[in-house]
């Protein structure tokens, strides 16, 4: 590999005679002038590979009788294709990479035997290419990918990431053909499929507390209290991706370089010369998150924010734009809540999660944005797990929702409730028993309920005025038990389950149902070895 200096050396002792000592001995000073421009490329491949094939199919309708019923044109299926694969690497610096891989596949059958059809065989010579006085048949479907990554060192307190992806990919055969008629000549012409997409995706990552040891590292005084506070602090994530894409159907051109790179806006992927994309599509989105400790890691604060748009263009279904934005979105998890002493005994831990998010989301379809749609929804999930003393432990989770939408046809609002409430114990078995069952007996007790709600809104007359009404049309309510008793008998899991549930629906003709389940299970557990022969004579 070739390499030079990025910073010259007349250049790197003018920096160093005017930088400041305290600058001169920081790492970012250290890098730059250390950094080195790798010009030569890191990696080159190139494969080849040969594909034939010969298959025939012979069809019998009625038995055969004689020789003569034995001549039977045989359907056959022939392939010859090359496929070709390439891949160049760069890494200028350390931290930056980038790469580039062409995959393309020749079909290299002779016209005459790849189609019966005269109009595709004409087809197929026109694109037929020759290599120094060689066939190399006709190219069938190609892919071009390419990637960047830029992750530099700048500081310990900041941490930016940079990706770039990028896709091409075309494919033709003969049964995409335009037929061009021109007096009374006509010529058939194979058309492309291709589409391209691209991901962009930055990220900068902030660390509270070391930012703030590199502008005051006396932590002395109020500075440390201030520190002990950052410290506290989570590194704070930033991130900002989008997406751009279009696929085109039934194209007779080749896509330019720049298209096939993915480099543009979104119009140049949208049209191209005078024909138009089938579907193409503009994504954005911002991420924003960071969590608070505990100095004892005990309990933790998690805060995020989200907001992603989304432009998009379909031949059959038009424009559509849409907006969705989540905040607040706050996540409180606490794995030892402090107890008093005299239920610590009962209660050695406490376990809480809980968490409250909001969604908004907007939507348009068409260009006049005649058809506007939104919703909000709200999310409480709540969960806590007890371990109690003498091998019991409580669990529940519940998460309580709430939300309403609306639409050129009518609003609506919809909500549930669900709750699972788990008991679990293993017991030592009494004394009369220790014989017998070697292992504790293990329990399990489980309820659960779950309820939904939708309803519409719909003018009602009353009196003289009209009210709305929310009329519901999905009013359900689930219910669940569920107990488990088990243990080890000699080798033989054995147990009894038993369960009941039950559905009943509070809209229409209120159907319901409930359902009880009784199971007594016993299981072999053997250990692991060969099975005993005893006085059989061994077994085959």
């Amino acid at each position: 590999s070739l390499d030079v200096d990025v910073v010259p050396g007349f250049i790197e002792a003018a920096l160093r005679l005017l930088a400041p000592a305290a600058i001169e001995k920081s790492g970012f000073f250290q890098r730059l002038t250390g950094a080195r421009l790798r010009y030569t490329p890191a990696r080159l491949t190139f494969a080849t590979t040969y594909f034939g094939q010969e298959q025939r199919a012979f069809q019998y309708n009625t038995i055969l009788v004689s020789d003569s019923d034995a001549i039977i044109t045989p359907i056959e299926s022939p392939r010859r294709t090359l496929e070709t694969n390439a891949t160049l690497v760069f890494a200028p610096f350390a931290s930056l990479s980038s790469d580039i891989t062409l995959r393309s596949s020749r079909d290299l059958l002779p016209s005459e035997r790849a189609s019966k059809r005269a109009v595709e065989r004409n087809a197929i010579e026109d694109v037929h290419r020759q290599l120094a006085g060689i066939d190399v048949g006709w190219e069938t479907n190609r892919s071009l990918t390419s990637q960047l990554n830029f992750h530099p060192t700048i500081a310990e307190w900041i941490r930016p990431v940079v990706t770039f992806n990028a896709r091409f990919g075309t494919d033709r055969s003969p049964s995409y053909l335009e037929l061009v008629t021109v007096g009374a000549d006509t010529t058939a012409i194979l058309q492309r499929r291709f589409q391209a997409d691209r991901q962009l995706r930055r990220q900068l990552e902030l660390q509270p507390f070391a930012l703030y040891r590199a502008l005051l590292p006396d932590t002395t005084g109020w500075a440390g209290g201030i520190g002990r506070i950052l410290k506290t602090v989570q590194p704070v994530n930033l991130s900002w991706s989008s997406s751009l894409g279009s696929q085109f159907d039934r194209n007779s051109n080749t896509p330019g370089v720049a298209y096939q790179l993915a480099l543009g806006d979104l119009r140049s992927f949208r049209v191209i010369g005078a024909d138009s994309a089938a579907a193409a599509s503009e994504t954005g989105r911002f991420e924003a998150g960071s969590s608070l400790r505990l100095p004892n890691g005990a309990a933790s604060l998690d805060v995020q924010f989200a907001s992603s748009d989304l432009l998009a263009f379909d031949q059959r279904g038009g424009s559509r734009t849409e907006n969705e934005k989540t905040w607040p979105n706050v996540r409180l998890n606490w794995n030892d809540v402090p107890l008093p002493p005299f239920l610590r005994a009962a209660i050695p831990n406490l376990a809480l999660t809980g968490s409250f998010q909001q969604k908004r989301r907007t939507q348009a379809l068409g260009l006049l944005a005649t058809s506007d749609r939104g919703s909000r929804e709200t999310n409480v999930p709540i969960s806590a797990r007890l371990t109690l003393a003498k091998g019991f432990a409580v669990s529940y989770a519940g998460t309580w929702s709430q939300g309403e939408s609306d639409d050129p046809t009518g609003d609506a609002e919809q909500g549930g409730m669900n709750h699972n409430f788990n008991v679990t114990a293993s017991v030592k078995p009494p004394a009369s028993l220790k014989e017998k069952l070697k292992q504790p007996l293990r329990a399990s007790l489980v309820l659960t309920q779950n309820a939904q709600h939708q309803c519409r809104f719909r003018s009602a007359l009353s009196g003289q005025e009209t009210e709305l009404s929310c009329v519901p049309f999905i009013d359900f309510r689930n219910r669940g038990v569920n107990f488990t008793l088990d243990t080890v008998l000699s080798d033989l899991n054995v147990g009894v389950q038993l369960g009941y549930n039950s559905r009943q629906d509070l809209v229409g003709t209120r159907r319901g149902n409930s359902q009880f389940n009784l199971a007594i299970f016993a299981n072999f557990e053997l250990p692991v070895g060969q099975l005993p022969t005893g006085g059989m004579g061994g077994v085959r």
